[in-house]
């Protein structure tokens, strides 16, 4: 099992892990690890391993009420997010990147506390380029935030985005406000990027 995103309340926790048949599907158990069941059932990769880097590109990330989980899967078009029900299990697909040349809809980063619209990654086809851009779970209508956002993170409030930009030679951790302006640098590092957390 692996890529854990707990409930806000800490009640409830999301995980990656096999089926019967080997494909990675989303499971939801109670945070004592009791009650565990699987959610979806489709046969794409949850698992999106980014090229060269051995790290997975995938992230779950629950809705503020707990009902929904958001998730990233293969499709026929590439990667796209999608949204789970956890009261049912029905999938929703939420992006359609591939509308556009080129990118793949990668890594959710975050729901607007009404639940109304989400924060994810696209990437190119050579895993060179990401941007931060959100989606309006209602109309599908997608918005750029930022033109070098890799790992965005909404802040629960959803007043900040925490983002990792490689424009420079190194990377840096970023934080903006979650329209993308007043962007200031919070560190610099080599090598792969990282997935940052927010704290409560």
């Amino acid at each position: 099992a692996s890529d854990f995103d707990f409930t806000l309340d800490g009640s409830m926790v999301a995980y990656v892990d096999v089926d019967a048949n080997g494909n990675d599907q989303v499971f939801v158990m109670d945070a004592d690890g009791s009650n565990a069941r699987q959610l979806t059932r489709g046969e794409g990769d949850i698992r999106v391993v980014v090229p060269g880097t051995g790290t997975s590109g995938g992230r779950l990330d629950w809705s503020p009420d707990g009902s929904m989980i958001a998730y990233n899967r293969a499709t026929s078009d590439g990667p796209e997010i999608f949204t789970v029900r956890v009261s049912d299990g029905v999938s929703t697909r939420v992006t359609n990147a591939r509308e556009q040349p080129g990118p793949n809809a990668v890594r959710p980063g975050g729901w607007a506390p009404d639940g109304g619209s989400m924060i994810f990654a696209t990437v190119n086809d050579g895993y060179s380029h990401y941007t931060a851009q959100s989606v309006d779970l209602t109309t599908g209508q997608t918005r750029e935030i930022v033109p070098d956002g890799s790992t965005p993170k909404l802040s629960p409030d959803g007043a900040w985005i925490a983002f990792n930009s490689w424009l420079g030679s190194d990377i840096r951790l970023i934080l903006a406000n979650s329209d993308g302006s007043g962007r200031r640098v919070l560190a610099r590092f080599d090598g792969v990027d990282g997935l940052q957390e927010w704290s409560p």
